[in-house]
């Protein structure tokens, strides 16, 4: 009853964030221009890190694939095929969207590596006196997902005004460093509660599932409403979207044509007789069993794609870039957002959802609940050589 009343209280908080009066923008269409850009930058985490944990510790290792965390390419991989660009990529996995939002205890907050989003950016700029052109330059971002790891495994309860605001500021950092980036294609967050880390824990309680999905959801509004507004005080910006939640129903809801079958379990999981204490064995593949049909999965471990759901996405982001180009006018006062999703298959459709707010401070039991969810199930990924080391 502890956790139901706690959770309860943290719905509502995330429901009312919802109702916040937002601005509407109109926006007027101009053709898309993804045939234009050459070269990527990216900035992130390990959904988008494409070798430079690997670089430094030599994780993750095969079965994952080049450093990637995953089986193949990732979505930055893919996209930069279909651009025909090139990339510099400075995504390293673990990284947070702020270090300072964790709190004390967290695994990251005072470490060095990896660095969140704003140091990636800092070492760019430090080690580079030539930018590249920011007519022809896209900057992939996904960022804020270790952030709620990080902050629930640490028994803390993650604001997710704060941490959307941390990659709508890092956005305007984008925008206003020496990079004058103009062509940001940005992830929002995945459903938490469904990914196998939360869905498949050992020691889920009720309403856990629940909890992260409207955690997922609030952060993504509030990103969502936050994009708007730096579009619409700034309309020589260019920030496209990709709604990834929406994308991963569109596609489990045509597995006959996406050719999905399995969207709930991992397709890299642990032998039950696995020492999972074992430094040296977890290393050894001999430890995992890996599926036979893995373009059938959704998952490749417990919390990232495999490299055909990747794909998906990369082909979604591409998407969205090659759709008409919104162009920021009037706005009036209204409680929702009018957002443009692009889902499977690269349809783009529209959205309602609501402003931003702030979740309130007082839920400790719930997060200190939820945390058991993450830390449970986290507990055997270190034998997945040690890859949730810089992947939580």
């Amino acid at each position: 009853m502890l956790f139901a009343s706690s959770f309860s209280a943290v719905a509502l908080a995330c429901l009312s964030i919802g109702a916040h009066a937002a601005a509407i923008h109109r926006r007027d269409t101009v053709p898309g221009n993804s045939a234009n850009f050459t070269s990527l930058v990216v900035f992130g985490d390990s959904f988008s890190d494409t070798g430079n944990v690997f670089k430094a510790y030599g994780i993750p290792q095969p079965p994952y694939y080049q450093g990637r965390y995953s089986n193949g390419p990732n979505w930055v991989d893919h996209l930069a095929t279909r651009l025909n660009a090139t990339m510099n990529n400075h995504a390293y996995g673990g990284a947070v969207a702020s270090k300072a939002l964790l709190p004390e205890g967290a695994q990251y907050k005072h470490a060095a590596f990896p660095p969140d989003i704003s140091e990636q950016l800092a070492a760019f700029l430090a080690n580079n006196t030539v930018y590249p052109d920011p007519a022809t330059t896209l900057y992939p971002l996904f960022a804020g997902a270790n952030d709620y790891t990080q902050s629930l495994g640490a028994g803390g309860l993650p604001n997710p005004k704060d941490i959307a605001t941390a990659v709508a500021d890092f956005i305007r950092k984008l925008r206003a460093s020496p990079l004058k980036a103009q062509n940001i294609v940005v992830l929002l967050l995945p459903d938490f509660g469904k990914t196998p880390l939360i869905s498949m824990s050992k020691t889920a309680q009720p309403g856990e599932q629940a909890l992260a999905t409207a955690l997922t959801a609030t952060h993504n509004s509030i990103l969502t409403q936050q994009i708007a507004d730096i579009q619409q005080n700034d309309t020589t910006i260019q920030i496209s979207t990709v709604d990834l939640v929406k994308l991963i129903q569109d596609v489990q809801a045509s597995t006959n044509s996406s050719g999905f079958r399995n969207f709930t379990a991992p397709c890299l999981t642990l032998k039950p007789d696995a020492n999972v204490n074992s430094t040296d064995q977890s290393r050894d593949i001999n430890n995992l069993n890996i599926c036979s049909t893995p373009d059938e999965y959704l998952y490749w471990d417990f919390i990232h794609p495999t490299t055909r759901a990747h794909k998906f996405v990369g082909d979604a982001a591409y998407a969205a870039l090659s759709a008409p180009r919104a162009l920021v006018g009037g706005s009036t006062s209204t409680n929702s957002t009018n957002s443009t999703t692009t889902g499977a298959g690269g349809n783009s459709t529209n959205s309602t959802t609501g402003g931003s707010g702030g979740a309130s401070g007082t839920q400790k039991s719930a997060a200190a609940t939820i945390a058991v969810g993450f830390t449970g199930a986290a507990s055997i990924l270190p034998v997945l050589f040690a890859a949730v080391a810089f992947a939580l």
